[in-house]
């Protein structure tokens, strides 16, 4: 018989949490495993791993995004910035100006829903491109996936700590040697929300999510185990139709304001709207503890040259449908909404 000497045996007992690894689960929905993927501590690590390992000259990014991507790769690759049409779509017309050969360029899946079908069948035309689908607000659009890599934020969709995924569609990836995490301040918002069963010290655990937001940058750490643990227990199938009932039910209510006009058939990250007195609306809701968040007040272009997309960041709104939340909760949203509105 082999002993495992490095084993420790005896001492306090660590949690005992009930993850049983289930077939149906997050990393199974999206096709993750060891082979095609790797594992950091959060997506903007992902990216920049990819950039650096694959000697990337020139990134392309949309004008709409948050300032902490083109920020965390500026070290390592020539940034430049595309429009994106009313629909949430790049420009095609734009990029087939301005790209090159060897280009990498990253697309956003909006709020969960893919770019339309012409800039998908314009991806698959363009082979000299390297394409970089962000999936951090998406758990599963509607047309599949159609970058060459796809990052995952998951917990911009899922309650885990940490995390993010890089994953390949078209080659290989080189596999890097994890430095150990070396704090569990990452962890310690979440705890101490999920311990505040009445949630009555929201500013405590607010204040420390935010204060590791801040701090949170690019390094070689891994995603921790807990959250693996959680990815590979929890059945992703109830979370996507409770989000999906949700918007439907924002979608009739509010309908006037949606950013998303049609019907759709994706899985919504939140009930995105655009407003015009919006830190009016905001100021309403936080004072009765609704909190919907702006994605984004702060964008890294100049408004000048990208009208639309600092327009976007001055009236939009993602109001909360996601699967916490039951009818009661989202006709409260309504409700207030509606109060402030009139």
């Amino acid at each position: 018989m082999i002993f495992d000497d490095k084993r420790i045996i005896g001492g306090f007992f660590s949690l005992d949490l009930p993850f049983v690894k289930s077939n149906r689960n997050f990393l199974s929905l999206w096709g993750i495993n060891e082979d095609n993927s790797l594992f950091f501590h959060n997506a903007r690590s992902c990216l920049f791993y990819l950039l650096q390992t694959c000697n990337a000259n020139r990134l392309w990014l949309p004008a709409y995004i948050c300032n902490d991507i083109p920020e965390a790769v500026k070290d390592v690759v020539e940034t430049n910035f595309y429009p994106i049409s009313s629909t949430l779509t790049p420009d095609i017309k734009f990029l087939k100006k301005h790209m090159k050969s060897q280009d990498f360029i990253l697309a956003v899946d909006y709020f969960g829903k893919n770019p339309d079908d012409e800039f998908i069948k314009f991806t698959k035309e363009s082979q000299d491109i390297t394409w970089i689908e962000d999936r951090a607000q998406a758990i599963y659009p509607s047309n599949g996936s159609w970058g060459d890599y796809i990052l995952y934020s998951p917990r911009k969709v899922i309650g885990v700590p940490d995390g993010g995924i890089i994953v390949t569609n078209n080659s290989s990836l080189p596999k890097t040697k994890h430095s150990n995490l070396s704090s569990t301040k990452f962890i310690e918002a979440a705890l101490l929300r999920y311990e505040d069963i009445y949630e009555t010290d929201n500013i405590n655990w607010y204040g420390k999510y935010c204060e590791y937001e801040k701090n949170m940058g690019v390094s070689n750490l891994p995603m921790s185990n807990v959250t693996r643990a959680i990815l590979e227990s929890t059945d992703p199938y109830a979370t996507m139709q409770k989000r999906t009932e949700n918007y439907k039910f924002l979608k009739e209510k509010l309908s006037g304001i949606a950013l998303f006009s049609e019907e759709n058939d994706f899985v919504p990250m939140g009930f995105p709207i655009r407003v015009q007195n919006r830190e009016n609306i905001l100021e309403y809701l936080h004072k009765n503890k609704i909190f919907a968040p702006v994605h984004w007040k702060e964008l890294p272009v100049d408004g000048g040259e990208f009208l639309f997309e600092k327009e976007l960041s001055k009236e939009i709104i993602t109001l909360p449908c996601d699967h916490r939340y039951e009818q009661a909760d989202l006709e409260r949203i309504v409700e207030h909404f509606v109060e402030e509105m009139v």
